[in-house]
């Protein structure tokens, strides 16, 4: 099946961010890139790639072209390719993606416009068996296309609504499905803008969320098949080229600061918020889920 990009949970992603960005000045944060080598739902995030990955927002139940259904958010069609695609990727793993062919532009493309919106935080609509039931089944690959229907079948629409959806999606959700073919990003953005509890449009959470939504949507259609490295390098160039949108408070020293520190917990550093360990990818898309659907694990719930 189609591999899991890796939560991309360095600090070191955010350290190398704008190195590109001769537009804005001199700068050294940067948005994470995704690392589409693969990982299944026991593998821990490491925090070692100067480029660093991080995942990306977006969706609404209302804006995904590659949505597979009415309150699916896209994640029939994505599980489903994935499973077309289980043989074809198989074979790709053992050799080079573009051996032989043309080469891959991986260029930034243009992006439509569209607005940074963070959802509210534990709004109560998904319970946390839920969340993780549409992950294991229509998410990761574990999952079966059977296993996704039933799963979505089953869970409550406004869930289903919340979890997953386009990169222009209002509100974000935390994930988003960039391109007919690509697995779902976890949404950094969307996990600060609830963790910190910011919703200021005019604050380093959205004006992250802003810039990595806009990085993602502008080089992982443009990028598929194309090596870590090259798509690196794209998501540096789109910033402050394609997109221009938040970068000013995105490469403020504030914001960069920020970024660096322990305002945004577990988004960025990925450290399991119980201590002691970094966190798995399933965990984390956990989280992240959770913060922008599910229940406040301090409050009673279901």
């Amino acid at each position: 099946m189609r591999p899991l990009p890796r939560t991309g949970f360095a600090v070191s992603f955010v350290l190398s961010a704008l190195a590109g960005m001769a537009a804005c000045g001199d700068t050294d944060v940067s948005i994470p890139a995704p690392d589409d080598a693969g990982a299944d739902a026991t593998t821990t995030t490491s925090s070692s790639s100067s480029t660093s990955s991080a995942s990306s927002s977006s969706s609404s139940s209302s804006s995904s072209s590659s949505a597979g259904g009415p309150n699916d958010g896209g994640l029939l069609d994505a599980r489903a390719d994935a499973d077309a695609d289980a043989d074809a990727d198989a074979d790709a793993a053992t050799a080079d993606a573009n051996d032989g062919g043309p080469p891959i532009a991986c260029e930034p493309t243009a992006v439509p416009d569209f607005t940074f919106v963070p959802p509210p935080a534990y709004p109560r609509r998904c319970t946390d068996k839920v969340i993780r039931d549409v992950l294991v089944e229509c998410v990761f690959d574990e999952g079966t296309a059977k296993g996704c229907d039933d799963v979505i079948d089953a869970a409550p629409d406004d869930c289903i609504d919340c979890m997953a959806g386009a990169f222009d999606s209002v509100p974000a959700t935390p994930l988003v499905r960039y391109s007919s073919d690509s697995p779902f990003y976890a949404s950094t953005g969307t996990c600060m803008s609830n963790y910190a509890n910011e919703t200021d449009p005019n604050g380093c959470a959205v004006a992250f969320g802003q810039i990595e939504t806009c990085a993602y949507a502008a080089c992982i259609p443009s990028c598929a098949g194309a090596s870590d490295d090259a798509k690196s390098a794209c998501y540096e160039k789109a910033i402050g080229t394609v997109c221009t949108k938040g970068v000013q408070t995105f490469d403020s020293t504030t914001c960069r600061a920020a970024y660096t520190g322990k305002t945004y917990g577990f988004c960025i550093s990925g450290d399991n918020p119980d201590g002691g360990t970094k966190l798995n990818n399933l965990e984390y898309y956990a989280l992240v889920t959770q913060l922008a659907c599910g229940f406040d694990p301090r409050d009673a719930g279901p």
